[in-house]
């Protein structure tokens, strides 16, 4: 069989001068203009709610635990008001949200008035995909013929 493989070899198939993919750059949220409680909290594990706006996440595969979706939802609070700033590519938003889980854990998600009890540290995987699912997020640079 080897030789065979040798005699016969695979022609290449991949594009040389495929470009690479966008990066994905989201705007900070916009300051909050409507009265009322600031709501971050998940139902179960299929929906998370910020404040009026819910998020389906019941296609994300890897939440199997409520903890994981409140967490995401709390996450994907911090990103939108700390983090993201129109210049950090998504993956970088990310990789410092998991540098700062591993330094300060799970309550560098919440400020000290709302201590969620029972949150189950997600994989950034899940918060990329809450991300995506997330209908109000900005990209920078982004026009409506993108």
């Amino acid at each position: 069989p080897r030789r065979v493989v040798a005699d016969q070899p695979r022609p290449l198939t991949e594009l040389e001068d495929f470009a690479a993919p966008r990066q994905r750059v989201p705007e900070p949220a916009p300051p909050r203009t409507r009265r009322g409680p600031v709501r971050t909290r998940a139902q179960g594990t299929s929906t998370l709610i910020l404040d009026r706006e819910d998020i389906d996440i019941s296609d994300v595969g890897g939440v199997t635990d409520p903890g994981q979706a409140e967490a995401i939802a709390y996450a994907l609070r911090a990103l939108l008001e700390q983090r993201f700033d129109g210049v950090s590519p998504l993956r970088e938003c990310l990789d410092d949200l998991e540098a700062l889980l591993d330094d300060e854990g799970l309550d560098a998600l919440a400020d000290e008035r709302e201590r969620p009890a029972f949150l189950v540290r997600p994989r950034m995987v899940d918060v990329g995909a809450a991300v995506s699912r997330y209908r109000r997020l900005e990209l920078a640079g982004r026009t409506d013929e993108d």
